[in-house]
C-alpha cells in the first residue's frame, strides 16, 4: 500500500508507475491522478501551444548535438549492421513508390479531384462537428450506417445523408459510380 500525494488515498502499488529514481521504486502520484494531470494539460490551448513553442525552441537548441549523435552512431555500425539498415531503406523506399503509384492512379484515373475536395472538406467539417450527421437515412428512414451524398461537388457541405444502399441506387439512377 503507498499514499498518493495527489489525491491521498491509499492505494495498491499496482496505481503508481515505476521509477527507478524513487526509494520506493515508484512514482509518487497514482496512475489515476496523472492521467487526470495529462489530460487537463491537453484540454487547455494555452499550454499545449505553450508546449508546443518549448518543444520546437528544444529541437533548434539541440539539432546540432543530434546531428553529430547520429554521425558518432552511423561511424560506429558494424559493415553487417549497415547492410540490414541499407535492406530496410531500400524496402521501405519500394514500398514508398508503390504507395506513389497507387495514389497517382487514385488521383488521376479513378475519381475526379473536385470529389476528393469535397469529400476532404466534409470530413473536416464532421470532425470539427460544424455539421451534425443524423442517425436515419433521409431516404428509406432506416438506422444504418450512413454515407454523404453530394449532388454537386461545388457545394462540398451540402449532402444528402443517406444508406449504403439508397446511395448505390442513386448513382445507379443517374448512371455513374
Amino acid at each position: 500500500m503507498k499514499k498518493c500525494l495527489e489525491c491521498e488515498v491509499d492505494k495498491e502499488l499496482e496505481k503508481f508507475w515505476k521509477r527507478n529514481n524513487r526509494s520506493s521504486g515508484y512514482q509518487t502520484i497514482c496512475s489515476d491522478c496523472q492521467n487526470l494531470k495529462r489530460r487537463s494539460r491537453l484540454e487547455d490551448p494555452e499550454k499545449l501551444t505553450r508546449k508546443r513553442e518549448q518543444e520546437k525552441k528544444s529541437y533548434e537548441k539541440n539539432r546540432k548535438k543530434r546531428i553529430e549523435k547520429v554521425k558518432i552512431y552511423q561511424q560506429n555500425l558494424s559493415d553487417e549492421d549497415r547492410e540490414k539498415r541499407m535492406e530496410l531503406r531500400r524496402a521501405a523506399f519500394r514500398n514508398s513508390q508503390d504507395q506513389k503509384q497507387a495514389k497517382l492512379f487514385y488521383l488521376q484515373n479513378v475519381y475526379d479531384k473536385k470529389k476528393i475536395i469535397a469529400n476532404r472538406k466534409l470530413n473536416d467539417a464532421l470532425r470539427r462537428e460544424n455539421i451534425i450527421k443524423p442517425n436515419r437515412c433521409q431516404i428509406c428512414n432506416e438506422e444504418k450506417a450512413l454515407d454523404g451524398h453530394h449532388a454537386d461537388y461545388e457545394k462540398p457541405l451540402e449532402v444528402i445523408w443517406v444508406c449504403r444502399k439508397c446511395h448505390m441506387a442513386i448513382h445507379k439512377q443517374k448512371g455513374r459510380r
